[in-house]
């Protein structure tokens, strides 16, 4: 989640909770019964997606494009509206593969 430690500095951390509750929620709503959604550090969000991989390609592109509108946060009894990007990036499962060997394929696609 690019940008939730500027929510966090600039509105405390509460409103970075919810901006992660938040997106964690769409991103939920999003994915069917069969794939895995979750945290894999307090900045990334994993989806396990089981299908082919261009079908997975243009689910991770629309889950982040529902993940990343606008949110409502509430900070000292005000309502504010803030944008926190997600950084789509994918890999394909090697059989085999352990979870670090498949996250560290993943975030070498963000670092790119």
């Amino acid at each position: 989640l690019a940008g939730l430690e500027r929510v966090h500095s600039r509105f405390g951390t509460v409103a970075a909770d919810q901006v992660q509750r938040a997106v964690a929620m769409r991103l939920a709503a999003h994915v069917r019964a069969l794939d895995l959604c979750g945290w894999v550090t307090p900045r990334e969000l994993g989806i396990l997606l089981q299908c082919g991989w261009q079908e997975a390609v243009q689910r991770i592109s629309e889950a982040a494009r529902i993940a990343s509108r606008p949110l409502t946060v509430q900070s000292a009894g005000k309502s504010t509206v803030v944008t926190v990007p997600v950084q789509p990036a994918g890999a394909q499962y090697v059989p085999d593969e352990t979870v670090e060997e498949l996250l560290a394929r993943v975030r070498l696609q963000l670092a790119k």
